[in-house]
């Protein structure tokens, strides 16, 4: 988006000529008079003449010039993300797994997050548009607040939660998804968010909660 000041200054600089044009036909219909002034009513060094059109068009630019750019949203900076046992599966039948043994995550601006994990282990399974993940979690805390979403969407999440034990399973394909899971924990979490997981240009609306024992989340692609 261009700047909000310095768009206005090739319309400013026209309305500049167009005032001096009417300005110039204003005064060629006024009948000629000469009125002396005294010469007292004026100094040597002052001057009664409208400011020139360059004085007065160099103001839109010269304000654009020194105007500071928008500030922009802070990033998500972060700062720490260790495991000490980290495995991550790149290819093969359960391309995308992942599991990790004590593990600490902290980042902060757009996104903050706090993480202490004892165990967490996902492993996926994708066969053609389909795949099928299963998470579990053992002896994990969180807090949360930000914009991008677990699930891939971005809109807001928000949450607070200690697990000792838990599991949830996702199905996902063709831009919907369906979240379930059971946990022994306190606390609670939520999120809601827009995606666009198959790129095909249609919103994925999505949502996911988490209480006591129970999460739930869904995203379902626009199809009206």
């Amino acid at each position: 988006m261009p700047d909000p000041i310095s768009s206005l200054s090739p319309n400013l600089a026209n309305t500049c000529t167009d005032d001096d044009a009417a300005l110039s036909s204003s005064l060629s219909t006024v009948p000629a008079t000469t009125t002396t002034a005294p010469p007292s009513a004026a100094g040597p060094n002052q001057s009664l003449d409208a400011p020139s059109e360059p004085a007065i068009c160099a103001v839109p630019s010269l304000v654009a010039k020194f105007t500071p750019p928008p500030a922009l949203p802070p990033a998500t900076v972060t700062e720490f993300d260790k495991q000490l046992s980290h495995r991550h599966t790149d290819s093969g039948p359960l391309q995308g797994s992942d599991r990790q043994f004590l593990g600490a995550l902290l980042k902060h601006g757009e996104d903050n997050d706090v993480q202490v994990t004892g165990m967490r282990a996902t492993l996926i399974k994708s066969r053609d548009s389909m795949s099928l993940s299963v998470t579990m979690d053992a002896l994990a805390a969180r807090g949360n607040l930000g914009v991008h979403n677990d699930d891939g969407s971005t809109g807001g999440n928000v949450g607070v939660i200690a697990e000792a034990a838990g599991a949830e399973v996702t199905l996902s394909g063709f831009g919907f998804s369906v979240t379930g899971g059971l946990s022994a924990s306190i606390g609670a979490s939520g999120s809601l968010g827009i995606r666009d997981q198959d790129h095909d240009g249609k919103p994925e609306y999505c949502e996911k909660f988490s209480i006591p024992a129970l999460t739930e989340g869904v995203c379902v692609e626009k199809f009206w």
